[in-house]
């Protein structure tokens, strides 16, 4: 009985893929995962059940070989079940990996909105907390198109998701130095910099990374060490020699690095990435991929080989994104966790 329950299911389960969607319109693969959760109950049921008989085996009482078969089959699925679950559990925390201080955006809101104001929203992830905690107060406005032409003048703050957010590596806006062996980071032209900003948090061993400055031939002006003792949390401020235009910066670390970086910038303002030089950031894989994941209590796996690059030239996004307010002066007032709201003034000339 048990086995032909096992069978009739497991064909209930398949057809859910094949032959429900004609019936039910939910995604298939939704359907499917909901069907084979009394699946996996029964199965963790059979296992324990085959564990006892293991346990009779061993002290002699009976030999059952259909028991002793069964045993290893339920152990097996387990097995391939369990990295199965894994890997679902990872896919879920990648897809809600934001973060949001409502109290540190409570007060940002009550020192820069206005009831006056026009604030414009791009995504709606961003848009319910911050109507929750502030944006209620002022004129809001959702979407492009030929609506905002219409009222892109009174437009006041534009408001999106971190960009940092959407890299598959990122976590809560914080990257590990497991997922990546070095950060590149290139400008559009080559700058003078006097300062570069780290924010490191550093909860294991001391750690270093290695930082390397190169030119517009990729020829290397200076390098460093820069050292993290345990324990470090916060901004890391590390000198340049601002007498040599820079186009590169590459921060490597090392195979057993354990950092986590939620922030880079050049000017020590309030931001947390660097929205004023144009930067683009780049985290390079080991071996072209991706394969180290930092993921509590799990071994380390792959999760991507996708290129994990971001820019921060404002003009490029609002082309792709809102093309409307491209020509407006603007600049980042907000930036910390997975929101960043531009402050809108007049034209460019």
């Amino acid at each position: 009985r048990v086995i032909n329950f096992l069978v009739i299911y497991t064909l209930i389960c398949l057809s859910s893929l094949l032959f429900f969607p004609l019936l039910v319109p939910y995604n298939p693969l939704n359907l499917f995962g909901r069907l084979f959760i009394i699946l996996e109950i029964l199965i963790i049921g059979f296992f324990s059940q085959s564990f006892c008989y293991y346990i009779k085996l061993k002290k002699g009482k009976f030999v059952n070989f259909k028991n002793i078969g069964l045993s290893f089959y339920m152990i097996a699925v387990l097995i391939f079940g369990f990295r199965s679950i894994t890997y679902k559990m990872l896919s879920v925390y990648k897809r809600h990996n934001y973060s949001f201080n409502y109290k540190d955006f409570s007060q940002f809101s009550n020192n820069y909105f206005k009831q006056s104001d026009n604030i414009l929203y791009n995504d709606r992830y961003v848009m319910y907390p911050v109507l929750t905690y502030g944006g209620q107060k002022i004129g809001a406005s959702f979407g492009n198109g030929k609506i905002i032409s219409k009222i892109k003048n009174d437009i006041d703050y534009y408001v999106f998701r971190n960009p940092v957010s959407l890299l598959s590596i990122s976590r809560d806006e914080k990257i590990h130095t497991s997922s990546f062996q070095a950060i590149k980071i290139e400008f559009e032209d080559s700058k003078r910099i006097n300062q570069i900003y780290l924010n490191i948090f550093n909860d294991e061993s001391n750690d270093s990374l290695h930082l390397i400055l190169l030119d517009k031939f990729d020829k290397e002006i200076d390098s460093n060490k820069i050292n993290f003792p345990r324990n470090f949390v916060g901004w890391k401020s590390i000198p340049l020699d601002s007498s040599i235009p820079i186009k590169k910066i590459l921060l490597e670390n090392s195979y057993k690095s354990s950092l986590w970086f939620s922030g880079i910038k050049f000017k020590d303002n309030n931001h947390y990435w660097p929205w004023e030089s144009k930067a683009t950031i780049e985290f390079l894989p080991n071996d072209g991929n991706y394969f180290k994941e930092y993921f509590p209590l799990i071994s380390n796996i792959s999760i991507t080989n996708k290129q994990q690059k971001v820019s921060f030239d404002m003009d490029k996004y609002l082309l792709r994104r809102q093309p409307e307010i491209v020509n407006r002066n603007k600049r980042v007032i907000y930036d910390k966790g997975f929101i960043v709201i531009l402050k809108l003034t007049d034209y460019n000339s």
